[in-house]
């Protein structure tokens, strides 16, 4: 490929009219332009359409979108997604960052590769930029039994063709909430390999009003069991991850153990590693799997 891609970058949003404008911001300041940039509101009660108003006034790249009820991320990036028009698709949260150089090393990476399906790293940040943590990411030698253990590409700073984001959808249903990002990485990464642009390019900025801070255990396990069950009986999704089905189980009984933790349920974390480790024994040995068993442990100790 030889000529420049474009890009269009889907944002959905909800009463973040503050954060939105940050986070537009770092858009709009982006070295190689984004074609087309989409806000999908998801029915906000505060001044967002009104900064969309003045935002669209200076900037005609610039498209909003309301619904008339409140849908949901991924019922907004699939407004996105069939309203975009450009050759690659690039999500971004509305409280998160894209770096300056994100879009125009994206392109270059186009350019070089041709991949229709890639990401780049990113970290975690405050709010005033300082950074935090980065996320350890995996090998992509075999990307499907790397995403099948976990979501490594969370949602941000994933490119997507225009023959991936005219043909995929994210999952709607609301058990969903949480876990739709990595349904829908499954479902392209069935059909597609996973490229990496080995660039720190994007972060997540860390806040008090984010809405990742607490998760009941047993809708956590529910959306496991619903995301499992997919992939046990769809033809395409059963062929590319069946021979992983019994780690994906693992991991993620390793992931309801920290969630456990997490809500002080320490009996129960230790109950969710026992399964995990008749599921896949080798899981005992991941850091993830001894650090929740740690805290677990302790927990119980304390408790007697």
């Amino acid at each position: 490929m030889t000529d420049r891609p474009t890009f269009s970058v889907v944002i959905p949003t909800y009463n973040r009219a503050v954060r939105l404008v940050k986070t537009l911001e770092a858009v709009f300041r982006q070295e190689e332009p984004a074609a087309e940039i989409i806000v999908v509101d998801n029915c906000s009660t505060d001044e967002t359409a009104a900064v969309m108003a003045g935002l669209m006034e200076t900037h005609a790249n610039l498209r909003y979108y309301r619904h008339d009820m409140n849908l949901e991320r991924a019922a907004s990036r699939n407004t996105g997604m069939s309203k975009a028009t450009c050759d690659y698709v690039t999500f971004l949260d509305s409280d998160d960052l894209m770096y300056p150089q994100n879009l125009r090393e994206a392109g270059d990476f186009v350019v070089e590769t041709g991949a229709k399906f890639f990401h780049n790293l990113y970290e975690a940040v405050d709010e005033a930029g300082h950074h935090l943590r980065y996320w350890p990411v995996p090998s992509l030698r075999n990307h499907r039994r790397s995403l099948a253990i976990g979501n490594f590409l969370s949602c941000i700073g994933v490119f997507i063709h225009r023959d991936i984001y005219e043909t995929y959808r994210f999952d709607t249903n609301p058990l969903l909430t949480g876990t739709e990002d990595w349904d829908f990485w499954l479902s392209v990464a069935a059909a597609y390999p996973v490229r990496r642009l080995a660039k720190l390019n994007s972060g997540i900025v860390r806040h008090p009003e984010q809405t990742v801070s607490s998760q009941d255990v047993d809708r956590a396990e529910a959306r496991m069991e619903y995301v499992l069950e997919k992939v046990r009986s769809d033809p395409d999704l059963r062929a590319a991850y069946g021979p992983y089905l019994r780690l994906m189980r693992s991991s993620r009984l390793v992931l309801l153990a920290g969630i456990a933790n997490d809500n002080r349920q320490s009996k129960r974390a230790l109950r969710y590693l026992g399964r995990a480790m008749r599921a896949h024994p080798g899981m005992v040995v991941s850091p993830r799997f001894l650090r929740c068993l740690q805290l677990a442990t302790l927990n119980a100790l304390r408790l007697r």
